[in-house]
């Protein structure tokens, strides 16, 4: 694959992440926002921010290095360092987002106590192992998949037993939660794979991430964006 293939591939999910993002400053200009929308809405910024940053490393080695050369037989001559800090800090927010939706005390609780366990064995799993620059950290997508998943469920059954499951169309934790699970949900095969078969990873195997990478997050953050628009016009939860 040439550089510009891979920039070709990588540049609608740049735009659709950057769309995202502004409906969400917009979402914040517009409504009266709460901590969650402001918390949800930096996630996004982040989400952005980390792409445009770990870009060095395909741009450098579909280049042949005539780009960040300098990075080159080094430890982050791949990205993996900085996605293995992102997924860390994205599953903490992600299910902080959803541990201020819920309102019974023991299940918030819970979740505080899960995602101290998960932030603190997580850093461990990247300090005592070998996996910080070499791969994408499994533990850490199983754990943080597992703990989301977990505050998520708890949220849709608040939902079905309340009163806002008759307008859940306009509540924006809906469809963050059905983006978070796809994305969580579509990311772990591939990184399950990846870290346990690295050396047999095949060109196919490559191509056939990236375009599923690519469907994944079109429609994840078009999702987002259309929880955006339509819960402009409501005040937010």
């Amino acid at each position: 694959m040439e550089l510009t293939d891979y920039l070709f591939d990588v540049l609608p999910i740049f735009i659709i992440e950057l769309l995202a993002l502004i409906a969400g400053l917009i979402y914040l200009k517009t409504i009266k926002p709460t901590k969650s929308d402001y918390l949800i809405v930096g996630l996004l910024a982040l989400t952005f921010l980390i792409e445009l940053m770990s870009i060095y490393s395909p741009i450098a080695y579909f280049s042949n290095y005539e780009y960040f050369g300098f990075i080159k037989d080094t430890k982050y001559a791949q990205n993996t360092w900085m996605y293995n800090i992102y997924s860390i800090i994205s599953f903490l927010l992600y299910s902080t987002y959803f541990k201020w939706k819920i309102r019974t005390k023991w299940h918030i609780q819970l979740i505080s106590i899960l995602l101290w366990v998960f932030a603190i064995t997580s850093i461990i799993n990247l300090l005592f192992t070998d996996v910080f620059f070499r791969t994408l950290s499994v533990y850490t997508d199983l754990a943080g998949t597992t703990v989301l998943l977990f505050s998520i469920g708890v949220y849709h059954i608040q939902l079905l037993r309340s009163d806002e499951i008759l307008n859940f169309k306009l509540l924006l934790p809906f469809y963050i939660s059905i983006g978070a699970t796809i994305l969580s949900l579509c990311f772990v095969p591939f990184a399950i794979y990846g870290g346990f078969f690295k050396s047999d990873i095949s060109e196919d195997f490559i191509q056939l991430q990236s375009n599923a990478l690519l469907f994944v997050n079109l429609l994840v953050y078009s999702i987002y964006i259309f929880g955006f628009l339509i819960c402009l016009k409501k005040k937010s939860y």
